[in-house]
């Protein structure tokens, strides 16, 4: 199996070869607006990139050794990308900042709120 997923990517990568590619234009272009989630680093950027925010900003209270806030990251993933640019995606690490966790009186995890109300999005 890991042969045959070595075949794959060796095609692939031959595919973007420049004897494939002469004379054409490689632009990859897409119709999404998926931005990827941020991670907050400390309580200034929390205030700065999540409350100050215009857009509504879903928050998502995790840790790494978290196994449900794993299972739960691919879903956040989705529904920021179906809202198409109107939603942004911030993840704190509790173990990073325990003080936003205990701020936001964050009992357990994964613990996910919004800062905003959702109108339009």
């Amino acid at each position: 199996m890991l042969r045959m997923a070595h075949r794959l990517t060796s095609h692939h990568r031959a595919l973007f070869s420049p004897k494939y590619l002469s004379g054409t234009s490689a632009h990859i272009t897409t119709t999404s607006y998926f931005r990827a989630p941020f991670e907050v680093k400390d309580n200034d950027d929390f205030q700065k990139r999540v409350l100050a925010s215009t857009k509504p900003v879903l928050v998502d209270f995790h840790a790494d050794w978290c196994t449900p806030c794993k299972a739960l990251s691919p879903r956040l993933d989705a529904i920021l990308g179906e809202k198409n640019g109107l939603l942004e995606l911030a993840k704190v690490d509790v173990d990073n900042n325990p003080e936003l966790a205990m701020q936001y009186e964050v009992k357990g995890i994964p613990h996910v709120f919004s800062n905003k109300k959702w109108k339009g999005c």
